[in-house]
């Protein structure tokens, strides 16, 4: 297992190698108007990726799992948004037809 130094190392080039593609990656899966969201997951996922890898230990393929994460995190955003608008009346005129709230 990898001890927290090399998992901040890795992290640390992972973020200057990878988050800008998968930023793009996510992106175009998630459209240009979930921008700021593809930023956020990536951000998310390295963070978690540090304390995740610190007691499970590296993946085969680090960047496979941090896109997986970062995925992950942006569709359970989407979903909650959808449902959030779907079962809260008030915020039904900050929704837009597609059932996701307006950004401003």
């Amino acid at each position: 297992m990898a001890s927290q130094p090399e998992i901040s190392q890795l992290v640390d080039h992972l973020f200057r190698h990878e988050a800008g593609k998968l930023v793009s990656v996510l992106t175009r899966i998630f459209g240009t108007e979930n921008l700021g969201l593809a930023e956020d997951v990536v951000q998310d996922s390295l963070v978690e990726a540090i304390n995740h890898w610190q007691y499970k230990g590296v993946p085969d393929n680090p960047s496979a799992w941090l896109f997986s994460v970062a995925k992950n995190k942006a569709l359970n955003h989407i979903n909650r948004e959808k449902i959030n608008c779907i079962t809260h009346p008030m915020w039904l005129t900050t929704c837009n037809p597609n059932g996701r709230l307006n950004r401003h």
